[in-house]
């Protein structure tokens, strides 16, 4: 993604032609969550958990920035999260003065990688944006669902 901000390393598993399945490594996130009910900008999540990396933490400890940011839903929340530099261990880390931030180790998992590409196919945003289509750019031509069905026949195999 960028050539200045860490991004978590991973093995591909199976590649294609225009998209790759990830096995990612174990990583720290700084996290936080809101329930959905709350009408919660993501710039709120966002500057909690930056104004964590810029210092304030029990430390005051500036922490470098790492690509991407992650937002999702799960359990009904919505949840934003930052991975940290690999460099630093979860005893290494300050620990957040902002109580909604939390520090959570995290297991690179296929799994991980499987239902968050499913949920942007289900919500028509993974590849194409533009419905339950996929481009003709992609390579992919057919619905979402065939994808989604290509998609747990790879699961299956691995």
């Amino acid at each position: 993604m960028s050539e200045y901000l860490e991004e978590p390393k991973f093995e591909i598993l199976h590649e294609y032609s225009h998209f790759e399945v990830r096995k990612y490594v174990n990583t720290i996130q700084a996290q936080v969550s809101s329930p959905d009910s709350e009408d919660v900008s993501s710039n709120i999540h966002f500057r909690e958990i930056a104004n964590y990396i810029f210092g304030n933490n029990d430390k005051s400890q500036n922490i470098s920035m790492t690509a991407p940011v992650q937002t999702w839903s799960q359990n009904n929340e919505t949840l934003m999260a930052f991975t940290m530099p690999s460099k630093l261990s979860l005893e290494e880390l300050p620990e957040p003065n902002n109580n909604r931030v939390k520090l959570r180790e995290i297991e690179g998992d296929i799994v991980d990688f499987y239902n968050q590409t499913l949920q942007r196919l289900d919500s028509g945003k993974a590849l194409a944006g533009r419905g339950k289509k996929l481009p003709r750019e992609s390579g992919y031509v057919g619905s979402v669902k065939e994808m989604k069905k290509t998609l747990e026949g790879i699961f299956k195999r691995s």
